[in-house]
Parts: structure tokens; C-alpha cells; sequence
């Protein structure tokens, strides 16, 4: 087994924190794309500024100097009131759908991780006493291995979806006997999924389906009092908040899985002492 090879627990660690680490790389990601604008503006104003500064060294033209720092002015006062922001405000929307991808990916890479954990340690548990059905294709396709695709079958055969936060909280809780809150946070991550169905299927109007979907996600601090056939348009800070309260999931998850499988405390609290000092500023 891969996690008994060399220090106990240090590969099952690995491969939990890389999938928190890849989730940061996205929302860097997702961060830049809502503020593309600014990074714009930012790259225009530089460039006016050195114009000028290459015409002044020439010592003439002092007119086009004249009119390099209006522009550049011009251009710093739409940056600092964020004019452009009311033309690129559906860019946020946008950004969600794309996080919640993410967002989906990484909580199906954390439930592969548990449930091939669960299939090499487990004595006895529900998964183990669940009947796949795999035809010989799927077999010959899988180069007759199925430790690297019992995960996957299991997703096919029961329909798991990582993009409902209803089916996420059941497929960890049935088959890596994990048990996960309802808090304010996951709230706002059953808003975001269901906002991400609604933007890309209704055009971002919360019609029954949605507010069907988000009854019962309250007490929330996103978007608390959205009403039926509302036009849903989320803000770069309510994009971010969302990001952070993923993430905060991802950590969560992965912590409980480490539990579940006995990765010691202290054996966790030095690799990430480790990990943050060997990381670049």
C-alpha cells in the first residue's frame, strides 16, 4: 500500500494537501480573470509613463509630453473608481461558473482519495459491501486494475454529482464514512452551486428549480434575500468570499480524512511546518 511505504501516512498527506494546493493555483486564477481590467489599465499606464519619460529625456515635444500625462491621468482616474467595472460586471458571473468547476473537481479528487483508502483498510463498511456492475470493456480499459478505477465506477454506478452539495455530503458520508456540517459557509456553497446551474441553464434568473434548491441553505451571508425570477449577478467580493469558503471545505475534508485513517497529529503538524518554511515568500 502506497501510504505504508517509507514514513507511515506521508503519501495519503501528499496527495490530500496537493488537491488544497492545486484549488489556491485556481483561485489566483479566477482572482486575475475578474480583475483582468485593472491589469489593463495598470499595463496602459505604464506604458504612457514611459512614453513621456523617453520624451522629456529628449528634451522636446513638449506638447505630445502634455498630452501622454492627460491620457496617463485619465486612465489612473478610471483605475482608481473602477469605471469599466458596470460594462465587465457579468465577468463574475463567469469567474463562479468556473469556480464551482474547480470547486467540483477537487471534491471528486478528495472522495477518489477516500474511498481508495477505504477499499485497502476497511474491514467491513458499506462500501465494501456495495455490487458494481463492469463489463469486460471497462475491465480490458482499466488494464484489469480496478484499484486506480473502483472510484470511478463507484461515481457511474451511483450517480454521484460533485457539483450538489447534497450529493457531495451523502457520497463522503455512505461510502467514506465521513460526516460533514451544515454551517453559514455551507450555506453559501449550496447559493454557489446553484447559482452556477442557473447562470449557465436560465441565464442567471432564480426560477423555481433554484429557489427550490437554496430554501434551506439560510443563515448565509451571500445574496440572502434573492426572490423568485430575480436576475442573480454576483460581485468580485462575493466571487472571493465563495473561493475562500471552498477552500476552507477542501481543508476540512481533507482533514477528516486523515482522521478517518489514522494519519497521526503530530506527524501532520510537522510536514506542514515543514512545507510552509520550504515554500518561496
Amino acid at each position: 500500500m502506497e501510504n505504508r511505504e517509507g514514513l507511515p501516512g506521508f503519501a495519503l498527506w501528499y496527495r490530500l494537501t496537493k488537491v488544497g494546493d492545486n484549488f489556491r493555483g485556481q483561485m489566483h486564477s479566477v482572482e486575475k480573470l475578474l480583475n483582468f481590467d485593472r491589469e489593463v489599465l495598470d499595463i496602459a499606464i505604464e506604458r504612457v509613463h514611459q512614453l513621456r519619460d523617453r520624451l522629456k529625456a529628449k528634451g522636446k515635444f513638449a506638447d505630445i509630453q502634455l498630452h501622454a500625462e492627460r491620457t496617463a491621468k485619465l486612465l489612473k482616474n478610471i483605475r482608481q473608481n473602477d469605471s469599466l467595472r458596470n460594462r465587465y460586471e457579468i465577468i463574475a458571473n463567469q469567474a463562479l461558473v468556473l469556480l464551482v468547476s474547480y470547486f467540483s473537481s477537487s471534491m471528486h479528487a478528495l472522495f477518489t482519495e477516500g474511498v481508495r483508502e477505504a477499499l485497502l483498510r476497511d474491514v467491513d463498511s458499506s462500501l465494501l459491501r456495495e455490487n458494481l456492475r463492469i463489463s469486460f470493456r471497462e475491465l480490458r480499459d482499466a488494464d484489469f486494475d480496478l484499484r486506480e478505477r473502483a472510484p470511478d465506477l463507484l461515481v457511474q454506478s451511483k450517480d454521484i454529482s460533485f457539483q450538489d452539495m447534497q450529493s457531495i455530503v451523502r457520497a463522503f458520508k455512505d461510502y467514506v464514512s465521513i460526516s460533514l456540517e451544515k454551517t453559514e459557509e455551507v450555506n453559501e456553497l449550496i447559493l454557489a452551486l446553484s447559482c452556477r446551474h442557473a447562470i449557465v441553464h436560465t441565464g442567471g434568473v432564480a426560477d423555481t428549480r433554484f429557489m427550490r434548491q437554496i430554501a434551506d441553505a439560510t443563515p448565509r451571508g451571500i445574496k440572502p434575500d434573492v426572490v423568485l425570477n430575480q436576475t442573480i449577478q454576483f460581485s468580485d467580493t462575493e466571487v472571493l468570499e465563495i473561493a475562500q469558503s471552498m477552500l476552507a471545505y477542501i481543508e476540512i475534508i481533507g482533514e477528516k480524512i486523515m482522521e478517518r485513517f489514522d494519519v497521526d497529529k503530530s506527524l501532520r503538524k510537522v510536514l506542514l511546518a515543514f512545507r510552509e518554511r520550504s515554500s518561496p515568500n
